[in-house]
Order: structure tokens, then sequence, then C-alpha cells
């Protein structure tokens, strides 16, 4: 149990970056609806509920599994989901675990990596090699699905629309300091995807200025080779500015980019806390339960993620072989099913 210490409560340059993430993380947690208030055996019951509603962890069995890739990609996963759920145990105070998210955000994502690559290789592929590829295994076997399973087919790309719920109404022009709350949370999750697509279109953007600039440079380089080769007298070569994109090439790039979903978004949060902005989360707070709210966000979306692919993995490998290995793995490493993550998964894939 996490006893707050007293937390800053005066504003820095880290703090609208930590509320911004703050609020994107809660608005995920609400679409995947872990509310205040839930005892975990509710909550699970409400998650598996969904599940089955939407029809996307209906799967046939499969005899051509690579159970020893498989084996590995869920103990990654399962061993990652404990670390985190770790840390946390071990976090004494708030000022431990304003450094502990750091790390957190590291573990929720590759908690997402890993359980994508054992339904991949459960459904008969091969695992995949990159973090780019294994984001978009993730879209494809979640995302844009036509049904509403928040947050996992939830995506960002021009033209979609995500299907919300009639009652909400989502404003793509919400500001992200925007408090999170069920009528914002939507919007929010949007506006998180929008802008981790919006950097992604920067960088590629950035790539395309200095690709033309190359190109020029090469260009005037061949020109070059032949007025030499011509017997003219060598120039000296010119300084070659970043060039400008035209409106087309600008919305040429636009359109190449793939859809955006909350796995890149934490692969965004990765990256920006470690290596971008690695004080958001230790100097970000004023509140002194702000860094423990991050944190359950975080372990929420890993365990619930599991869960999913979880279930769909037990139908096509088999309910005997999964419940075996997920046994013996749980046993070997002699950790407790019910503190392994959120919920206590193992009764209700013992009974689904």
């Amino acid at each position: 149990m996490i006893v707050p210490a007293q937390a800053a409560t005066v504003e820095n340059e880290a703090t609208p970056a930590f509320r911004t993430h703050l609020n994107y993380l809660e608005a995920f947690n609400q679409l995947l609806d872990q509310r205040p208030g839930f005892d975990n055996e509710t909550q699970l019951e409400h998650l598996y509920g969904r599940i089955e509603a939407s029809g996307l962890c209906e799967a046939e069995r499969r005899k051509d599994i690579d159970e020893d890739a498989l084996k590995r990609s869920l103990s990654h996963g399962w061993g990652i989901e404990r670390l985190l759920y770790a840390n946390q145990e071990a976090a004494s105070d708030d000022i431990v675990l304003r450094l502990a998210n750091n790390w957190a955000c590291i573990q929720a994502y590759y908690v997402f990596y890993h359980a994508t690559q054992a339904l991949l290789v459960a459904k008969g592929h091969k695992r995949t090699d990159t973090h780019t590829k294994t984001q978009c295994t993730f879209i494809n076997l979640w995302s844009d699905r036509g049904v509403d399973l928040a947050p996992w087919t939830f995506v960002r790309h021009p033209g979609h629309t995500p299907i919300a719920p009639t009652s909400v109404r989502v404003d793509e022009t919400i500001h992200n300091m925007f408090h999170c709350d069920e009528t914002t949370a939507w919007s929010l999750c949007i506006k998180a995807l929008k802008t981790t697509r919006e950097d992604a279109r920067d960088e590629a953007l950035a790539k395309k200025r200095k690709d033309k600039q190359r190109a020029k440079r090469d260009a005037w380089r061949e020109e070059e080779k032949n007025r030499l080769a011509s017997g003219k007298k060598a120039r000296k070569q010119p300084e070659f500015s970043l060039p400008q994109l035209a409106p087309e090439e600008k919305n040429a790039v636009d359109a190449s980019l793939r859809p955006y979903s909350v796995m890149d978004y934490l692969y965004r949060l990765r990256i920006k806390a470690n290596y971008e902005d690695a004080d958001m989360f230790v100097d970000g707070p004023t509140g002194d339960t702000d860094s423990l709210k991050v944190y359950t966000c975080l372990c929420n979306l890993a365990s619930a993620t599991l869960f999913l692919s979880e279930l769909s993995i037990l139908r096509i490998w088999g309910r005997d072989r999964f419940l075996e290995f997920h046994r013996a793995w749980h046993t070997s490493r002699k950790v407790e099913l019910e503190i392994t993550g959120l919920w206590d998964r193992a009764d209700y894939l013992k009974a689904h």
C-alpha cells in the first residue's frame, strides 16, 4: 500500500506535460471503464462482458502453433506485468513513485508488445521483429474493426470516425488540460491519438525535407561530375538550405501515415518520459496522489490488454494447454495468482 508523501504544490515547467499525459491516461482508463469504487471482481466481470459482446475474441482451435515462441511471449508479458506491480508495492511514498513512473511507461508498453506478439504466434504467424511492425499488428488484430471495444479498437486516421456512444459528443478541439470525466474521456482520447499522429507526421515531414535537400545536393554533384568530365572548371559546392515542402508534398506525406492506436500512444509516452522529457513524471506532479493515478492507469491498461489476449489465445491454443502453462509459469516463479496483476484472472480463464 502506497502512503503518499507530501507532494510539491508549486507548478513548474514540467507540470503542463505531466497534466496532459495524466489526462490522456485517465481518459483511456475511462474508456476501459476502470472506474474508482469498482472492486476487482466487478471490474473483471464488466470487462469480460464487453469483450464477449464485441465478438473479437471468437477464434478457432489451431494445431500448427509454435509453442516455444508462444510460451516465450507469454512469459515476457506476464513477467513484465509482475515487475510493474512489484514496483508499485515497493514504492513506499510519492517521491519513489515519481521515479517509478518513468519505468512504468516502459513496462506497460512492453506488456502490450509481448501480448500482441503472443496472439500473433497463436494465430500461426511468426513474431514481428520491430516496434513498428508490432504496433501495426496490434491495429490489425483489434483496431478499426467496426465495433466498439475501446480503447483497443480506437484509432486515429484521417477520415476515420471513432465509434462512440450516441450520448457522447466528441470534440476534437478539446484542450489537453481539460479535466477528464465521463463527458470528456472520448474527446481526450482522440486528442491523445491525434497528437501522437501529429508527432509522427512532423518527423515524416522533417525527413522528407532532408531527403529533398539530399536529392538537390546529389543532383548538383552528378552535374558537377559531368562538367569536370567534359573539361570544365570545378565549381565551389553551394550551401543547400533545407527546402520547404509544397502543399501537395505535405498532403502526400500525411496520406502515407498509418492509423495510430493506444499502443502507439504508450510508445510515444515511453520515448517522451525516458528520452525527451525525463523530468515530466518526477517534477510535474503537484498533488499527493497524481503519481499514483498515473501508475494505476498504466497497470490497468497493461493487465486488461493481457486479459484480452489471453482469452483469444486460450481458445486458439486450447483451454487445457493454456491453463497448464499458465499454472506452471506461476508455480515455477512462486508467484501467487491473486497478486499477479490487477485481478486474479485465473478463475475467469478457467471458466471461459
